[in-house]
């Protein structure tokens, strides 16, 4: 079938049986159609199974069927995502029928905002690291501590910025010319094997090659959160595949709002969720003075409130930030552990 006008997909329509050895048979089959990953496919309808238990609630009562399945879902693979974008299904309620009723629906597309900063931990590496961080951190800032440290972390936010677009910007195509480039080498090393020249140029260009390589690697693992995976692997199409399908799992397509409205304007859904959130913590009325009942046997001693009423270290600082994993997810502000364990 054609999707958009444009992309040729292949579709698979599923209605499972009830027995385990002949939906042993589907999933060979539909793991047999998604060899090609590359290639456009999505499945949808009953698979009559559930993914976690957390998707049965219910029991037979009084020979009342009060049990929940989810057992209708969509299914679509790499090359979906990558050529058609995010995809939405929405489930209706199934009115008399056993089965809910499925829209799927391509995604518009999100309108492009300013991106929030993101350290790379590649970026500790270059040469011009240090410097950069040492110049701003010298430059002087007028107030409080912490005013201080925010005012120069934010200075020191744009100025890794404009160096990373002028450094890092476009590695992909860096890699593709590095690749031609060292092909064609090569092809003239074949015709002269012992051209000095041609044997430097060689052995400069593959080093560029793979130091293009590495900082896109490093790039894509740490955005994938793939840990498990050591760098040098060249784990990259994992990387990548990994961290568009977690892209495509995190955006928000519409909510359903207090008064059951849905909303799907991106401006919308922000307000929506500001608000919510902003009355789920917001108690009503005066806060309550009602003092904490204390079980009398479950209290520290003096010896314990003595240590826990001491000040905190800058030892004990510097141990709890070196023992993080730098390529753990960053701070709210988009810096990592890595950057504050380098700088």
């Amino acid at each position: 079938m054609t999707v958009m006008g444009a992309w040729n997909v292949r579709a698979t329509f599923v209605y499972a049986s009830n027995s385990i050895d002949e939906r042993e048979c589907l999933w060979h089959d539909l793991v047999q159609l998604n060899v090609d990953n590359n290639y456009p496919w999505i499945g949808f309808g009953d698979f009559n199974t559930v993914l976690k238990m957390d998707e049965k609630i219910g029991e037979l009562m009084d020979g009342i069927h009060q049990i929940c399945w989810k057992l209708d879902r969509v299914l679509v693979n790499y090359g979906w995502n990558m050529k058609l974008g995010g995809t939405e299904a929405l489930f209706l309620n199934p009115s008399i029928f056993d089965n809910s009723s499925m829209v799927i629906t391509l995604c518009k597309g999100v309108s492009r905002t300013s991106r929030p900063f993101h350290f790379f931990n590649h970026w500790v590496k270059h040469p011009t690291f240090m410097g950069t961080v040492q110049y701003e951190w010298a430059t002087p800032v007028i107030g409080n501590p912490m005013y201080i440290l925010t005012q120069k972390l934010k200075r020191l936010k744009n100025r890794l910025k404009t160096r990373s677009s002028e450094v890092y910007s476009n590695v992909s195509a860096r890699i593709e010319d590095l690749r031609n480039q060292l092909a064609m080498v090569q092809q003239s090393l074949d015709l002269l094997p012992m051209d000095r020249e041609l044997q430097v140029k060689e052995s400069s260009i593959s080093q560029e090659l793979f130091k293009a390589l590495t900082i896109d690697e490093s790039a894509l693992r740490q955005r994938s959160r793939g840990l498990w995976l050591q760098l040098g692997d060249s784990n990259n199409g994992y990387f990548y595949r990994s961290f568009q399908s977690r892209r495509a799992h995190n955006k928000i397509f519409r909510i359903k709002d207090m008064l059951g409205r849905m909303l799907e304007d991106e401006h919308d859904i922000k307000q929506e969720a500001i608000s919510y959130f902003q009355q789920r913590f917001t108690p009503p009325g005066q806060p309550s003075s009602t003092p904490l009942e204390v079980n009398p046997s479950n209290v520290l001693n003096d010896e314990h409130v003595a240590w826990l009423s001491n000040d905190i270290s800058s030892n004990e600082i510097k141990n709890a930030l070196f023992s993080m994993n730098g390529d753990k997810s960053p701070r709210p502000d988009g810096l990592t552990a890595c950057f504050f364990q380098h700088s």
